[in-house]
């Protein structure tokens, strides 16, 4: 059973993680540098992954935020490797397999200082593994 829902439990995982993250960041965002706490209307998720906070005080969010990257990560590298068991064509179930898996640990080096790059190469590496599951998904 535990195997079944491992992805649900490790989405799940992740999403509580981030919020104790938000509740442990100390403060400081792009409209106020001396606000306290995370605030979910001037703060972005990148904001835990830091170092420091934006207000210049230790980030004591940043050990939460990275647990949280690497539940998120990891069971979403398992969801296309279970999906890729599902596609019939040979050369797509591998090619949803390698991107999803590849993009996933891309997306966890968002949390490092490659944030920017990481990005990039992650967003392009998971829309191309949707974009197989959906074209099999409709068929």
């Amino acid at each position: 059973m535990l195997k079944k829902h491992s992805i649900l439990l490790g989405i799940i995982i992740s999403i509580l993680l981030l919020f104790i993250a938000t509740w442990h960041y100390p403060g400081g965002s792009q409209v106020d540098k001396n606000s306290v706490g995370f605030d979910w209307k001037n703060n972005y998720i990148s904001n835990l992954f830091g170092k420091n906070a934006v207000n210049g005080s230790y980030n004591s969010a940043r050990f939460w935020a990275i647990g949280g990257m690497i539940f998120f990560s990891a069971s979403f590298a398992i969801f296309f490797v279970e999906f890729s068991k599902k596609i019939p064509a040979k050369g797509a179930s591998k090619i949803v397999k390698y991107v999803g898996v590849g993009g996933m640990f891309f997306a966890f080096l968002i949390a490092t200082p490659l944030h920017d790059i990481m990005i990039t190469i992650a967003s392009t590496m998971f829309l191309i593994g949707m974009f197989y599951i959906t074209v099999f998904v409709l068929k």
